[in-house]
């Protein structure tokens, strides 16, 4: 059953019981369960709920051509708001939806994003497709099988086409950001997973794209490219903007630094449609204190989809009693000075994180004595293709505020809310 509570507690769907919306179909299951988020300011309200579902056979006229689809309903009226989006109705063009892939991805907007199959119009073997809409309104393509992948600079290449769909976000505009594969070309099938947005006309991000230099420990001096191998976890970031915690190689790069979290901004100089990149925290960072640790091992990550605000709980090298520490930052500030080569969205260094609680820091509370910190523990929430700022809780809100665990010398552990 899936409860809200606004004052007075309503019961909004529950499996098993007929929906007339979708023709006295059961609920089988609901595969996430999602929320849109705060809305900006001066924006319009969009409280609604994104629900992707199962139905159960045999209920309603449900057969396996027919039982997966999206529910988009308000949040405490209890009201239906669009159905539309279904395995066997029409979808974009001619086509028919097939099998939808069990995600979705609210947004602060009215538009919400997912994936599934569909037919083409005049039969032929079933195509992934990433798709954005509004109740009531047409489906969008972000990214589909088969269409021309475009590259970093935005670049076409006829054998160079989407193979598959792995993740989807939607960003503070309203735009889609699809998770995808390429391949059709030595080059393709090599570097072929990145990120593409809809409506551009470049790759994102992708593997093998270079990201930063990487610096010798000892004499500073760059020793090579730091390239962008694996992506782990990816975030909306405000408008055209992405943060992604990924693995790198090259020169230089070992298991002591190969991970990192990584800006991405659409760059208005010298192609507005190509992007730039600024590595905000990388493991073997120095970190500024007193003594010089450096970043260990990035444990949690954490972005609030509006403000483009983040939290970064990372291990530090040196003693074991001050080894933990959390680092917040915001990438959605302009730069302060631009060059006339420059622009406001030029990467800079207000950008990067700040030191902002560590490990072994005297603590006090309203609620307790004052007593060392022992432990910092942030739990952000991502689906199971990496995507987060989709709808699902949070644990920062576009203000900065977070909500954290922390663990005490004393034994104590404490739930705290609030700006670090």
């Amino acid at each position: 059953v899936l409860l809200t509570f606004d004052g007075t507690q309503a019961n909004q769907l529950r499996t098993g019981t007929p929906l007339a919306a979708l023709g006295n179909a059961e609920i089988q299951s609901l595969q996430e369960i999602l929320h849109t988020g705060d809305n900006p300011p001066n924006s319009t309200p969009t409280d609604r709920i994104l629900l992707p579902y199962r139905l159960q056979s045999g209920t309603g006229g449900v057969t396996a051509t027919n039982d997966t689809g999206l529910l988009l309903a308000d949040s405490f009226g209890g009201g239906v708001g669009a159905t539309k989006e279904r395995e066997g109705q029409p979808a974009r063009g001619a086509d028919t939806f097939g099998q939808f892939f069990g995600r979705a991805a609210a947004s602060t907007t009215t538009y919400y994003g997912f994936s599934a199959f569909v037919i083409p119009d005049g039969g032929g073997p079933p195509l992934r497709q990433c798709f954005t809409t509004t109740a009531g309104g047409n489906q969008l393509s972000v990214v589909r099988e088969g269409d021309q992948a475009p590259g970093l600079g935005a670049e076409l290449d006829p054998a160079e086409t989407f193979r598959n769909v792995l993740g989807e976000v939607v960003d503070l505009n309203g735009f889609g950001i699809a998770r995808a594969l390429r391949g059709g070309t030595p080059s393709a099938n090599q570097f072929a997973e990145g990120f593409w947005k809809e409506s551009g006309d470049a790759l994102m991000i992708g593997r093998g794209t270079e990201l930063d230099a990487t610096l010798h420990p000892v004499t500073g001096q760059p020793v090579g490219s730091f390239l962008a191998s694996r992506f782990l976890r990816f975030w909306p970031a405000g408008t055209d903007q992405l943060i992604v915690l990924l693995k790198g190689y090259g020169p230089g790069t070992n298991a002591s630094n190969d991970c990192a979290v990584v800006h991405v901004t659409r760059h208005a100089s010298p192609n507005y449609e190509k992007y730039a990149y600024q590595v905000l925290l990388r493991e073997g960072d120095p970190v500024s204190a007193g003594d010089c640790p450096r970043v260990g091992v990035i444990q949690r990550v954490e972005v609030d989809p509006i403000s483009g605000r983040y939290a970064i709980v990372a291990s530090l090298t040196g003693s074991s009693a001050r080894n933990q520490a959390l680092f917040v930052g915001n990438t959605r500030i302009d730069h302060p000075n631009p060059t006339p080569q420059q622009n406001p969205l030029t990467p800079h260094a207000l950008r990067r994180p700040r030191l902002a609680l560590r490990k072994g820091t005297i603590y006090n509370t309203a609620d307790s004595g004052s007593t060392r910190l022992r432990s910092i523990l942030m739990q952000p929430i991502v689906d199971r293709t990496g995507a987060g700022g989709k709808g699902h809780g949070q644990v920062i809100n576009r203000d900065g505020q977070l909500v954290l665990c922390l663990l005490f010398n004393d034994g104590a552990k404490e739930l705290v809310v609030g700006k670090p």
